[in-house]
């Protein structure tokens, strides 16, 4: 299948662009290219927006800006250049309002969780800060380095000066600790949250 498409590259007659002129010959071109134009625009957003409607903005900006058009060129390449630059900002803008809209409708998919479960959330995470905090300085170095900051047991073996299986028991005896220590805590009565 092939397209055919009517280029308008013969200039019009000269002083056809002069002041007085200036409506008339913009008419002109208007009729001769205005199909031709929508064709553009059609084709370039591929019927992802109002193809008439860019045109139009195209002759919009071009009779805006015809003090800079050089009479002697012809007028289609530049009111054709004036429509894709347009297609191209339309077709982004449409790119953008489509992914606000995938992310906003991911964001009202998303459950936000209960008051009660936050509550409950924030009680479980003052109750281990308190029990980490009841653990010598040592065991709550190596938990600290191992379960929140991820380091491996080679990296916190050097960082101690010890061999790696030295971090794994010490690793598992303050984890053990830590299980008392967070069950001690857990039974405690909790006062109001500050």
């Amino acid at each position: 299948m092939s397209i055919i498409v009517k280029v308008h590259l013969e200039p019009l007659p000269e002083g056809m662009w002069a002041d007085g002129n200036r409506v008339d010959a913009f008419e002109v071109v208007y009729r001769r290219c205005h199909p031709s134009l929508v064709d553009l625009c059609h084709r370039t957003l591929s019927g992802r927006g109002d193809a008439e409607a860019v045109a139009q903005e195209s002759f919009i900006r071009a009779w805006s800006s015809l003090d800079r058009f050089n009479g002697a060129r012809p007028f289609w390449p530049w009111v054709a250049t004036i429509a894709r630059r347009l297609c191209i900002d339309n077709l982004r803008r449409l790119d953008r309002e489509f992914s606000n809209l995938h992310i906003q409708a991911r964001i009202g998919q998303q459950a936000l969780p209960a008051p009660e479960d936050v509550v409950e959330a924030n009680d479980e995470y003052r109750s281990a800060r308190l029990a980490l905090a009841t653990l010598t300085p040592a065991e709550q170095r190596v938990i600290t380095l191992r379960d929140v900051r991820g380091w491996s047991y080679t990296e916190i073996a050097r960082f101690e000066g010890v061999t790696t299986e030295s971090v794994r028991g010490s690793l598992k005896r303050a984890r053990a600790s830590l299980r008392k220590s967070y069950a001690r805590v857990d039974r405690m009565p909790r006062g109001p949250s500050s």
